[in-house]
């Protein structure tokens, strides 16, 4: 015989988190999440974080499940937040409301995004020639295209599968836009089991191409790489082409690989091997 219970969650959750990084430097972290929420099954969720280089981020997601078909989730997705760069601060508002289908450890989705992001940069040297100005300001708009899939065996200690993310973009959609540019970004990792070890493989790239005439690329959504999680023997955002004054401009391309040799050492504890290569052009 077999009995079976069903209980409902606690429709109310709270989580926190805080933390000390020698980059970061103090990190502070909130999630509120309400399910439910108006009925319907639906979803509130309340993220708010403050970092050295993001002083203070908040979203908002409304997730609307089964919309017009089973699977097919509604999310509007309001944001605010304030990031640091070595060569410009920005400010950025806005909102997206994405349609993503659900399939099995697959999921496609597109969104239109709207906002506007405000840019003070470091240096004289970083102002865009091409529009005369120190861009205070730029008004955002386009949709996303993105697909992922995630065909590991475990969500928190995977030793096999694989996994791919890729997203395809067009901002510059209205004649309010000072930009008008693709950005496609792809990402594909794999785990080989060897033994009691894993090795594990990734590879990485993306590149922002204007159109409409343009030559330029707003300077905070170029690439940056280096840090934890790219190319870890340099600091964060430190692998970046610079200007004749020595500021990182970012780059409009970029493409990075890496392999990895995991195994365990003595219960919860385990090491890796690794090596990484790139660069942004």
């Amino acid at each position: 015989p077999i009995v079976i219970k069903i209980l409902e969650l606690p429709r109310w959750s709270f989580k926190a988190g805080a933390g000390y990084g020698t980059e970061d430097r103090i990190r502070l972290s909130l999630l509120i999440t309400r399910l439910n929420f108006m009925g319907g099954g639906r979803s509130l969720i309340m993220n708010a974080h403050h970092s050295y280089f993001t002083p203070f981020a908040i979203e908002t997601k409304l997730i609307q499940p089964d919309l017009f078909f089973k699977t097919t989730d509604l999310i509007i997705n309001p944001y605010y937040s304030k990031e640091r760069e070595e060569s410009y601060t920005a400010e950025r508002t806005g909102s997206a409301v994405t349609v993503q289908k659900n399939f099995n450890k697959s999921r496609a989705y597109i969104s239109y995004s709207y906002g506007k992001d405000k840019v003070e940069l470091a240096s004289e040297t970083l102002i865009d020639e091409e529009l005369s100005s120190d861009k205070k300001s730029n008004i955002k708009s386009g949709f996303t295209l993105g697909f992922n899939r995630n065909s590991t065996n475990d969500m928190f200690y995977p030793t096999k599968g694989w996994k791919i993310n890729s997203t395809a973009t067009i901002t510059g959609l209205g004649e309010r836009s000072l930009y008008h540019y693709f950005r496609l970004t792809g990402e594909v990792s794999w785990l080989i089991p060897v033994g009691k070890t894993v090795l594990a493989y990734k590879l990485k790239g993306g590149v922002i191409q204007p159109f409409k005439g343009k030559e330029s690329t707003p300077i905070e959504d170029r690439f940056l790489l280096g840090g934890a999680m790219s190319l870890r023997g340099w600091g964060r955002h430190q692998i970046s082409p610079v200007n004749e004054s020595g500021d990182k401009t970012g780059g409009n391309s970029m493409l990075e690989a890496g392999a990895e040799w995991r195994f365990p050492i003595v219960g919860i504890f385990s090491a890796a091997v690794f090596s990484d290569i790139g660069n942004a052009w």
